[in-house]
């Protein structure tokens, strides 16, 4: 069986700046490989088993033990980074499979979060401490070139970046106006959104008084919003998301007392998830049709607020009694369940909401509480909230809790009799406004909404727990045909040879300088038929000299001698040289170029003399005119012909 090895060139990282990178390498606990990759970088101690982390004097390298969860994992790892003051991280090794990584660095990018409004002499402060490195969440995260062309690793990632948002739009200190231009800037950026709104007074006159009297006591106007995206024209089913919006809640005239008010700018949190989830089902191009309705209010005090004992007709014909000003979140959803079905007729309705206290008294801080009509759609979220690490637990909704919420002088009250099963009987409450044989879930995230330490993958506030997206969750459409070749040259090696065994080595944006760096602490362990060095053309010109170029590829081809006789030096033009990047470009400019590429290609053959394989004819600086023709078309011709070409 031949081995084949591919060193790095300069490809993609995440965006999430640079300065001394710190090498981590994962591995199973009790790893034989682990011990030797920490004698080899002569660690101060080692560590059995859990995760346990080892630093080399010179704090260039991380070795972790995974053991248990592998978000987990990943969160422990930043912090455990920018303790040293790292920014910059490079995955060299893992021992895991795609699915397990992919989960690992999910963590990390979770956990690499932090939320602060500052004043001005305070951001200043942080320009400076960034400006000189101190200031340490993580900026950039190099990975292996085939983990990264995996579509499930893509989706982690952007599960993971849209939770961030959602805790952004939840940590921030807003009223329901600000998420008017939030989602106006949204359907802005993407025409395949429709969006609708009902402010203030015009939720009263069509009908929807529930919700308007919830927000009617605030000078700030409540409002609904509804966002619809249809991305499967194949299909007439649409699924509804549904969100609880309250910017703010005082608790109304049965006013919250201290210590139970002061998060209370998290009870918008239902809505922001849902807004991040729709954003997200968007931005991916899931090939579903949704539509989300978020229904924001401030619940406040004034001469004009809503009493206990109003009884109030919501705008499914259902009358309600007010028996406590506290509990108007489910007022505000019951509203907007049934102007969704008026509307849509969807498919199935998911409906997130900070509803109620008990659920968080019954199942903590870290687990969400499922209520259903529909098994299998409780099925579903259950085993997609194990799959992303946000467990929820379903409670039973009977009879019992129907009853309890019927009220004496009205169909319904909003609190109902007892003071027992507050969640259940919350979700009995917004049943009686789902139309027959529609599955429905309740999702009570009242626990989980915030983070009340930084701990495990939730930093300090906000959480952003529940991204559900159902099925589609699997689903990633596209294709990447930039910083593709290590992967074409794999897939070029293994068709040619199935037998072979062919180990990639491709990391993120480097220059020659920093792919040292990489050979260094990574430990090879065997000798290769062939090593094939891919290297880009934009290396040599990324703040370094030539004279600094010219050493450290010179070690480079070092390296890869003393692990096979048989190397193979390839240059790759980076894509700024590409007609990709050039649509602005003049023609001196890109004359000036073509001499930099000539350059750079006499270099390396005088360096890797009778190794060197020059590509540069196969990519001619086009135009934009040239480009504009059939830009895509031309990305896999040039592909193409790069393999044919080796």
């Amino acid at each position: 069986m031949q081995k084949y090895l591919i060193l790095p060139y300069k490809g993609p990282s995440i965006p999430i700046g640079l300065n001394e990178p710190l090498f981590v390498s994962l591995f199973k606990t009790d790893s034989e490989i682990a011990y030797k990759q920490m004698h080899r970088m002569k660690v101060q101690r080692i560590s059995k088993g859990g995760s346990e982390y080892i630093f080399s004097d010179d704090k260039v390298g991380l070795a972790v033990g995974v053991k248990g969860s592998k978000y987990n994992s990943g969160a422990d790892i930043v912090r455990k980074v920018r303790q040293f003051g790292f920014t910059n991280i490079v995955l060299v090794k893992s021992e895991f499979d795609v699915k397990e990584t992919s989960e690992v660095i999910s963590g990390l990018v979770q956990a690499n979060y932090r939320y602060k409004q500052l004043g001005i002499q305070s951001q200043k402060q942080k320009e400076d401490d960034e400006h000189q490195g101190i200031f340490n969440l993580v900026s950039h995260i190099h990975v292996p070139e085939d983990l990264y062309q995996e579509p499930q690793f893509q989706e982690a990632i952007k599960l993971a970046s849209y939770k961030l948002y959602a805790r952004d739009l939840a940590n921030s200190r807003t009223a329901p106006e600000y998420f008017i231009e939030e989602v106006r800037e949204l359907a802005e950026n993407n025409k395949k959104i429709q969006i609708k709104f009902i402010e203030g007074e015009d939720l009263k006159h069509q009908n929807l008084n529930l919700f308007y009297g919830v927000g009617k006591g605030s000078i700030h106007k409540p409002v609904l919003i509804n966002l619809t995206y249809r991305g499967n024209s194949d299909s007439d089913k649409i699924t509804a998301l549904v969100g609880k919006g309250i910017t703010f809640d005082t608790g109304g005239l049965h006013l919250k007392g201290y210590g139970n008010m002061e998060k209370m700018y998290l009870d918008k949190s239902g809505a922001c998830n849902v807004l991040a989830t729709f954003k997200a089902a968007v931005e991916m191009n899931l090939k579903i049709n949704i539509t989300a309705t978020l229904g924001f209010a401030e619940n406040a005090i004034s001469n004009t607020a809503y009493k206990p004992g109003d009884i109030i007709r919501s705008l499914s014909g259902l009358t309600v009694e007010i028996n406590n000003t506290d509990a108007e979140g489910r007022l505000v959803l019951a509203d907007c369940l049934t102007w969704t079905q008026n509307l849509y007729k969807p498919s199935a309705i998911i409906e997130t909401s900070t509803l109620t206290g008990a659920c968080a008294a019954a199942l903590g801080d870290n687990t969400g509480g499922l209520m259903s009509n529909d098994k299998k759609l409780a099925n579903e979220i259950v085993e997609l909230g194990d799959q992303l690490q946000e467990p929820f637990c379903q409670l039973p909704v009977t009879q019992e809790h129907f009853d309890m919420m019927k009220g004496d002088f009205s169909d319904l009250c909003n609190v109902g009799k007892g003071k027992v099963c507050g969640a259940q009987k919350a979700a009995a409450f917004l049943m009686n406004f789902v139309e027959k044989n529609t599955p429905f879930a309740h999702l009570d995230i009242a626990g989980p909404m915030e983070s009340k330490a930084d701990k495990n993958t939730n930093p300090l506030g906000a959480t952003g727990f529940v991204l559900c997206l159902g099925d589609s969750y699997s689903l990633f459409e596209g294709e990447l045909y930039w910083n593709s070749y290590p992967m074409l040259l794999q897939q070029k090696l293994r068709k040619e040879n199935p037998q072979s065994s062919v180990e990639i080595l491709a990391q993120s944006g480097f220059t020659t300088g920093e792919m040292l760096e990489i050979f260094r602490s990574y430990l090879f362990q065997e000798s290769y038929d062939r090593v094939y060095v891919l290297i880009g053309v934009n290396n040599q010109y990324r703040g370094q000299s030539q004279e600094i170029y010219e050493q450290e590829f010179t070690e480079i081809i070092q390296i890869a001698n003393r692990l096979s006789k048989d190397v193979v030096v390839i240059s790759i033009p980076d894509w700024s040289y590409t007609p990709f990047a050039q649509e602005k470009r003049t023609q001196e400019e890109r004359n000036q170029i073509t001499q930099q590429i000539t350059q750079f290609n006499r270099i390396n053959q005088k360096l890797a003399p009778g190794k060197y394989i020059d590509i540069s004819r196969l990519f001619p600086i086009a135009s934009q005119e040239d480009y504009a023709k059939d830009g895509l078309h031309y990305s896999k011709q040039m592909h193409q012909k790069w393999v044919d070409m080796l």
